[in-house]
């Protein structure tokens, strides 16, 4: 019996999803769970697998073009099984996301294939013969368009249009210099919301320096509790998760945002954490943050961390954030500023930790040490407010176990 393999449903607000690749031909066998689509939306990108162990006897939907949610954009069916494509109900007509078809219409006149249709004078005619001239691009200029002698040599003296070199072709997954890359709706959405986001939000900016002794000697002392018990190691950005939360908790205005003339805080604080991957950057979300345990956000963390690399982030796991957090401690990065990902009211920046000369009780020591950068909404906190929320994350990070008192 045939199987439809269906455009997925991956969040509450998903309508159609892109084909942007089968990794699989018509008639080609493939097992259960293997990857044999994969699918583009505003947001992320999706890897199908297969219903069932069996053969892809039909693609419906071919790459580059959209379906609606739940509708079969292939079909297949077990080993042995017959298919019989004339009973086929036919899905409705292929959407392309490409370029919509215009609707002027160019008239392009041939050539015409006989030459005695052509009006021209024996003189002419001889004297674009010897030339090598096509008549059918001269234009005449003399009774009734009549070509004439006079047109013929001045078409054979005219200078010549230089061909322009078609352009390179885009190749795709091809990155380096000279290169064309086709825009992914992904690239095109973070586009569209940060320019938004940089026009329309009035940023303020705010940076500190952080003593990263404290989170060292924090993570130190129950990685390996953490790991015995849930599996996972316990990261420095699953503290700052944490830090965040509970310096938002003091501060519930960096957990709103604004609704026409209106600010809503959130009851929840849901954090996303950004993530780069290939197609560009995403943000899952971690919910309710701030009523989890340390083991509870690094099994979330890296549930969700591995959704991401693996292409199984559903839209409900890129929805619902209130604030964000940027870290690129993996990069050799002193600071940065990042652009509010709306409707959210602030994002955290956060750089690499380094061994740095600071002073301390009135000499210069060496301290593992981070930057912090802030960017806040304007319309929704003050400066007084926003330096208060970093001084206050500052103080958690510096001593962790202040999180536990709260």
């Amino acid at each position: 019996m045939p199987v439809n393999v269906l455009m997925p449903k991956l969040g509450m607000t998903m309508k159609e999803g892109k084909v942007v690749k089968w990794h699989c031909k018509e008639g080609q066998q493939v097992e259960e769970g293997d990857i044999v689509a994969e699918i583009e939306t505003e947001k992320i990108t999706y890897q199908i697998e297969a219903p069932i162990s069996g053969i892809l006897v039909k693609i419906l939907i071919g790459e580059g073009n959209v379906a609606p949610v739940g509708q079969p954009i292939g079909i297949m069916i077990k080993e042995g099984e017959t298919f019989d494509e004339s009973a086929m109900i036919v899905p409705p007509p292929e959407v392309s996301v490409g370029i919509a078809p215009s609707e002027t219409r160019i008239e392009v006149s041939s050539p015409p294939s006989d030459q005695t249709e052509i009006r021209i004078t024996p003189i002419a005619r001889k004297i674009a013969k010897e030339k090598g001239l096509d008549i059918s691009k001269i234009k005449g200029t003399g009774p009734g368009g009549r070509i004439t002698r006079e047109d013929v040599l001045a078409f054979a003296e005219a200078p010549k249009e230089v061909k322009v070199p078609e352009k390179e072709p885009i190749r795709e997954g091809v990155v380096g210099l000279g290169a064309m890359m086709q825009v992914t709706r992904m690239r095109e959405i973070i586009g569209e919301r940060l320019t938004a986001s940089s026009r329309d939000v009035p940023h303020v900016y705010f940076a500190c320096e952080v003593d990263g002794s404290g989170m060292i000697g924090f993570r130190n002392k129950f990685m390996e509790i953490v790991e015995s018990t849930v599996g996972v190691r316990l990261s420095f950005n699953d503290i700052l998760l944490k830090a965040v939360a509970t310096a938002i908790e003091k501060y519930p205005l960096f957990n709103a945002m604004i609704e026409g003339k209106t600010v809503k805080i959130h009851k929840e604080i849901n954090i996303g954490l950004a993530v780069s991957i290939e197609e560009g950057l995403i943000v899952p979300v971690i919910r309710r943050v701030n009523e989890k345990t340390l083991r509870q956000i690094v099994v979330d963390r890296e549930n969700i961390l591995n959704r991401a690399k693996t292409k199984k982030l559903t839209l409900d796991d890129l929805t619902g954030g209130t604030f964000t957090v940027s870290n690129l401690g993996q990069f050799n990065i002193d600071f940065f500023t990042s652009i509010i990902n709306p409707p959210e009211t602030a994002i955290l920046s956060v750089a690499k930790m380094k061994e740095r000369p600071v002073v301390v009780d009135g000499a210069v020591a060496i301290r593992p040490t981070l930057n912090l950068g802030l960017s806040a909404d304007h319309r929704v906190v003050d400066g007084a407010m926003a330096a208060g929320f970093l001084q206050e994350l500052q103080k958690i990070l510096e001593d962790p176990y202040l999180m536990c008192l709260v």
